[in-house]
Formats: structure tokens, C-alpha cells, sequence
């Protein structure tokens, strides 16, 4: 619509042209409202236009300012094209009486910091670049959910074994001394047990083969240090070798515990 009235101190006339603005005459708020197909009696209307959509194609033709034109060969028309991609049609710059204002008209005009821009934009993409590193991070940390699991699961198996191992010497206990002892262990494995989870997430900074083969290494670690702890308490017990049967045989070798290996690869999901 009108942007201006010459000299007249009446209010400009607005008009929104979109898809399915509603019925062509109706207003809200001083604007009228109006579809694309009125564009073109709007055009021959109007003194400004502003385009701002976000339509795949343009809208605003050479040939279809021409035609609004020929109606009001005095009145010049002022386009604004802020759209991307452009809704006029370039070719609109060369109609007398247009004059045609797009993105890079408005760029050269205005005063920027050539040099603020691009700190401006190397910032943005050195946080764009962080925040998708973090993100990989936390995907990557839940491939490390099946080893913690079968981790702390064989502690756990570990701790009641050594509780009914010693449920002889406990059987003097009232309920209340037993939830005592129960919680004792209960806390004692979780202490023990931070450290190796936390290392087993922190593998998630590398990446997924490496990350893999980091946690097999920790897991193999404290499996040696498992076995060398029950050799120290028990010398004459020895380690099966590799030639005995039974899932034990092969712990001196494997990176994880004869229980822990196998929940582990069970649980773990196919590369």
C-alpha cells in the first residue's frame, strides 16, 4: 500500500501481501491484509515495498513492476529486498522510476567493522565448532554404559560372595549390625569403583576405536590387578592356564574377567 502521502499528515496505508494472508481488503490493526494474487493491484498502489519471505522463487518480476508503472508514470517506487533468496528479480534495477535496494546494497552502505565482523564470526564458529565436539563427547560416553555396567555388576557379585563367605563369623549380628555391614561393602565398591568409571567415561574424548581399545585396556589393568590381589591372598592357588577348560581359563589373557567379558560383549552393540 501507500508508505507516504506527499505531503498530507494522514497515516500511511499498509498493506500485507502473503499466501493466505486472508481476503483481500480486510485489516488488523491499520494494516490491510492481502494474498499474492493482489499483488500486482497493490504494486501499482504503492510507493515502497518491502520484501521479506521466505519463498524458493521470486516474486516480484521485471515484467510485473512494469506493469504497475505504466499506471503512474510520475510516482517512483522504492522496492526493499531483504530476502534470501531474493524475491525481486534483479532485472527490476533497470526500470526507470525503481529504484531497487537489496542485501548487498544495504551492506555497502552501511559502516561496518570489516575486522569486528570476522572476530564476530571466527567466535561463532569456534563455538559451533566446541558445542558439536561436546555433543560427539556425550554420544560417544554411552558406549562406554555396557562396560560400567557389567563393571560394577561383577563387583556386586563380587561383594556378596565375600558377605556369604563370612556369614559364619557374622551370625552373631542382630538385622541392625547386618544392615550395617551390608552398607559398609555397599559404599567401600562405590569408592572403589568411581575411579575405574570415571576413566572408562573419559575415553569418550577419543575417538570410537581408540576410545574402544582405551577401555579394554582398563578393564585388562584391573583384571591383572584383580588376579595378582587374589594371588597375593592366596598363593597356593595358582591361575589356569591356557590349556585348562571352564570360562576361567582364559582371564590371565582376556581384558576383562571371566563374568565381566562375557556381559560385556553381550551387552555392547554391534559397531
Amino acid at each position: 500500500g501507500r508508505l507516504a502521502g506527499g505531503a498530507a499528515a494522514d497515516p500511511p496505508d499498509l498493506a500485507d501481501v502473503a499466501p493466505g494472508a486472508g481476503r483481500t481488503g480486510a485489516s488488523a490493526g491499520g494494516v490491510r491484509a492481502a494474498t499474492l494474487d493482489a499483488l500486482p493491484q497493490v504494486l501499482a498502489e504503492a510507493d515502497a515495498l518491502i520484501c521479506a519471505t521466505a519463498a524458493p522463487a521470486q516474486l516480484v518480476t521485471a515484467e510485473l513492476v512494469a506493469r504497475a508503472l505504466a499506471g503512474r508514470p510520475e510516482r517512483p517506487l522504492v522496492i526493499v529486498d531483504i530476502a534470501v533468496p531474493r524475491d525481486v528479480d534483479p532485472a527490476v534495477r533497470a526500470l526507470r522510476g525503481v529504484r531497487l535496494i537489496d542485501l548487498d546494497d544495504l551492506e555497502s552502505q552501511c559502516a561496518l567493522d570489516v575486522t569486528a565482523r570476522r572476530r564476530e564470526f571466527d567466535r561463532a564458529e569456534r563455538l559451533a565448532r566446541e558445542a558439536a565436539e561436546t555433543c560427539m563427547i556425550e554420544v560417544r560416553a554411552r558406549e562406554a554404559v555396557p562396560e560400567i555396567i557389567a563393571l560394577r555388576r561383577h563387583a556386586e557379585r563380587i561383594r556378596a560372595a565375600e558377605l556369604r563367605r563370612a556369614a559364619g563369623r557374622l551370625r552373631g549380628l542382630d538385622p541392625r549390625e547386618r544392615a550395617v555391614v551390608e552398607q559398609l561393602t555397599h559404599n567401600i565398591v562405590q569408592k572403589l569403583l568411581h575411579g575405574p568409571t570415571v576413566a572408562l567415561r573419559q575415553t569418550a574424548a577419543a575417538s570410537r576405536r581408540t576410545a574402544r581399545a582405551q577401555r579394554q585396556a582398563l578393564l585388562a589393568a584391573m583384571a591383572g590387578q584383580a588376579g595378582a590381589s587374589r594371588r597375593a591372598a592366596h598363593p597356593s592357588r595358582l591361575e589356569p592356564d591356557a590349556s585348562a577348560s571352564g570360562p576361567s581359563a582364559t582371564w590371565p589373557s582376556s581384558p576383562f574377567p571371566p563374568a565381566l567379558g562375557s556381559e560385556t560383549r553381550a551387552a555392547r552393540p554391534e559397531p
